[in-house]
C-alpha cells in the first residue's frame, strides 16, 4: 500500500479519515486505494480538465490499454469483489464535468449523483465486509445523498466554473434561469431550490440508514459517522439561508464532534430486513447491472 494513498486520504478528507479510524488497517489500506482513484479522477475533471487522461483511464479499465499504477491498484481489488464497471461509470460521470454543465431535470440530477458518488458505494461495500446483495441499493443511496449535499454546498463554487447542477425544471418552477445561479442577485430564491435538493438528499439518506445493518459493526460505525457529517453539512446550508449560496458552509469543530459521537448510537440501533424503495432508482435503471452511462 503506497504512502501516497494514505497521505491523500488524510489530507483531503477529514470526514472519511475520522471515520476510517474504526476500520481494520488492511481495510483502511484498501479504502484509501479506492479514495485515491476517485480523487484523482475527480481532480482531472475539476482542476486539470484533462479529457485525454480521463479517456486513458477509461481505456485501461476496459482492458484496451496497459494499466498504469493508478488503475493497476484498482484492478488488484477485483479479487476482493470490487466491481470495475462501477469504476468505469465514475470516470464517465466525471467526464461530464468537463466544460459547461447544465442538468435538465431531477432525473438527470440523480443520474449524475449515482455516477460520481453512488458508484463509490458499490466500490467500497465489498471492502467493508458487505456480503448480502440486498445491501447494494442502500449503499448506492448513501453515495447519492452525499453528492446532493455537495451540490447544495457548492453552488457558488460550481457557478464560477460555469456549472449548474440545480435542475433547470426546478429553477423554472422558481422563476429562475441558469444566469441567476451564475451571476447572483436572486440568491434567496436560488436557496429555495437548493433546499429542494436537500429535501431529495434526505430521502436518500433515510433509505441509506435502513441499510446500515448489513455492515459489520465496526464498518457500520465508520459509515454512520461519514453519513452524519455529510448530512449535517446540508442542514447547515439550509439554516444559513441565502448567504450559503455563495459562501461555502463548513461545520465547526463542536458540530463535527457531536456528529461523531452520535454515529455509534445510530449504528447500534440499525436493524435489517427493510425493503428498498426502488422508486429511488428509477433514474438509474440498469446502471447497477453494469449498464453504460
Amino acid at each position: 500500500m503506497s504512502t501516497e494513498s494514505h497521505a491523500l486520504f488524510r489530507q483531503h478528507s477529514r470526514t472519511f479519515s475520522a471515520a476510517a479510524a474504526w476500520l481494520a488497517p488492511d481495510t483502511f489500506d484498501e479504502i484509501a486505494t479506492v479514495y485515491r482513484f476517485c480523487r484523482t479522477v475527480d481532480d482531472l475533471a475539476d482542476d486539470g480538465a484533462d479529457a485525454v487522461a480521463l479517456s486513458r483511464i477509461a481505456a485501461e479499465l476496459r482492458g484496451e490499454a496497459k494499466p498504469g499504477e493508478l488503475v493497476g491498484s484498482m484492478l488488484a481489488l477485483r479479487s476482493k469483489g470490487v466491481p470495475m464497471d462501477a469504476a468505469a461509470q465514475l470516470v464517465e460521470g466525471c467526464r461530464t464535468d468537463l466544460g459547461v454543465v447544465r442538468l435538465p431535470d431531477e432525473r438527470a440530477l440523480v443520474r449524475y449523483g449515482y455516477l460520481v458518488a453512488g458508484t463509490v458505494g458499490r466500490l467500497v461495500s465489498p471492502l467493508l465486509g458487505v456480503t448480502d446483495p440486498r445491501a447494494l441499493p442502500f449503499a448506492v443511496d448513501l453515495g447519492i445523498g452525499m453528492q446532493l449535499s455537495n451540490i447544495a454546498r457548492d453552488v457558488g463554487e460550481d457557478a464560477a466554473r460555469d456549472r449548474v447542477y440545480l435542475p433547470a425544471t426546478w429553477l423554472a418552477d422558481a422563476g429562475l434561469g441558469d444566469r441567476d445561479v451564475l451571476e447572483g442577485g436572486r440568491d434567496e430564491v436560488v436557496h429555495e431550490v437548493v433546499c429542494r435538493v436537500l429535501d431529495l438528499a434526505e430521502r436518500y439518506y433515510a433509505s441509506a440508514e435502513q441499510g446500515f445493518a448489513y455492515l459489520p459493526f465496526r464498518a457500520r460505525i465508520a459509515v454512520a459517522m461519514a453519513a452524519h457529517r455529510y448530512r449535517a453539512i446540508g442542514r447547515l446550508v439550509r439554516s444559513r439561508g441565502a448567504v450559503a449560496v455563495r459562501d461555502r458552509s463548513v461545520l465547526g469543530p463542536l458540530a463535527r464532534v457531536r456528529y461523531l459521537l452520535t454515529a455509534p448510537l445510530v449504528a447500534s440501533w440499525s436493524s435489517g430486513g427493510h425493503a428498498h424503495d426502488m422508486a429511488l432508482h428509477g433514474p438509474i435503471a440498469g446502471f447497477l447491472d453494469g449498464g453504460a452511462a
